[in-house]
């Protein structure tokens, strides 16, 4: 049971850190192509480049943008299934709704506020952690 349990904890952390790893890299590259294109839409607003260059230009804005909108809908489907909704529409962007029905689930499995045996209410984690632990070692 030991060994089980080690083998779980080590593959807990190693997956966390490559999912660490992973989202950083996802935002860097973000970040990279909001910049480059911000400095495409700049260079394409001057009026001193020739026809060459601005078509060249206008292909890497379009490449550069469909990119970051890729990296959109991935997040939006990472948000989706994050937040178990039952249901979505394809194609459809209303991450706000399920942003907060993630931020719900969490809050369901989350306890605020304890009532003990003598009508009193506590609401911090300290005294419920403790309150739990003295709990459970009672039975």
């Amino acid at each position: 049971m030991l060994l089980w349990d080690t083998i779980k904890m080590r593959i807990r952390s190693s997956s966390l850190k490559y999912a660490k790893e992973k989202r950083a890299k996802m935002k860097a590259k973000e970040t990279n192509l909001e910049c480059d294109i911000l400095s495409l839409q700049k260079k394409l607003e001057e009026n001193n480049l020739s026809e060459t260059d601005k078509t060249d230009s206008l292909k890497k804005l379009e490449v550069k943008t469909l990119q970051l909108e890729k990296i959109c809908q991935y997040q939006t489907r990472v948000t989706i299934i994050r937040s178990k909704a039952r249901w979505h529409n394809e194609g459809e962007k209303n991450t706000k709704y399920f942003l907060s029905l993630e931020k719900r689930h969490f809050n369901t499995k989350t306890i605020k506020q304890l009532q003990l045996d003598d009508k009193s209410v506590i609401n911090t984690d300290d005294k419920i952690l403790k309150e739990a632990k003295s709990f459970y070692q009672k039975l």
